[in-house]
């Protein structure tokens, strides 16, 4: 998962090909350590148009908001975001738009949204780095959450006996990788049963001792 020797695979997606040359444009001067995917929405459903991104094994999504301004479709760049995050819980995206506080009402994390203008109007120097900047660190974020995911799992997974600390690391590394890449679970169902279910049982126990000591 180590990306340090290539490129940030950038994926954007925009029904405006105009638009598509100014973020071209505007990234040119990272194209050195950038490589920009694009996908232009035009009559696929939601599901299709996911399928195409997911394929291209990106390292971050930045799409627009407004994709049904120009094209024949029934979903906006906030819906195709959220759709991706049920498959890839924390996939690191950005949604670009020209209609920040309209975009604002619809995303589900306000975190992402990015002001368009910066990207069309070819805005000061340090906005560009500070985009640059948001997108570098969102991808390393997400990659090292995945290889401290992998690493906690290789340590633990083998091991005869786990402390409740262990098991608990195990149990959160094992539903990241689940969550955002969608393969099998590696950790024992016996582990997330019995484990869960007795830690459970004494949780509720000792919520029950403390209510009868309040009556």
């Amino acid at each position: 998962m180590n990306i340090a020797e290539r490129k940030y695979r950038v994926g954007y997606v925009d029904e405006s090909r105009n638009d598509i040359v100014y973020f071209h444009d505007f990234m040119v001067k990272y194209d050195s350590v950038i490589e920009v995917i694009d996908f232009i929405p035009e009559s696929e459903t939601i599901d299709e148009l996911y399928q195409k991104i997911n394929n291209e094994k990106l390292d971050i999504l930045v799409v627009d908001y407004r994709l049904n301004e120009y094209s024949n479709i029934n979903f906006q760049g906030s819906d195709l975001i959220d759709y991706l995050h049920q498959k890839r819980r924390d996939f690191p995206c950005i949604l670009l738009t020209s209609h920040p506080y309209e975009a604002l009402d619809y995303s589900l994390d306000s975190h992402i949204v990015y002001d368009k203008e910066i990207i069309i109007a070819q805005s000061e120097q340090d906005d560009g780095d500070i985009f640059f900047k948001k997108i570098k660190k969102s991808i390393e974020k997400y990659i090292n959450q995945l290889n401290e995911a992998e690493k906690t799992i290789n340590e633990l997974n083998n091991r005869a006996n786990l402390s409740i600390e262990e098991e608990n690391s195990l149990l959160l590394s094992d539903e990241f990788i689940e969550a955002n890449l969608g393969i099998p679970s590696v950790t024992p169902r016996i582990l997330k049963t019995e484990n869960h279910n007795k830690e459970l049982k004494q949780l509720i126990d000792e919520v029950q001792r403390l209510l009868n000591e309040l009556q």
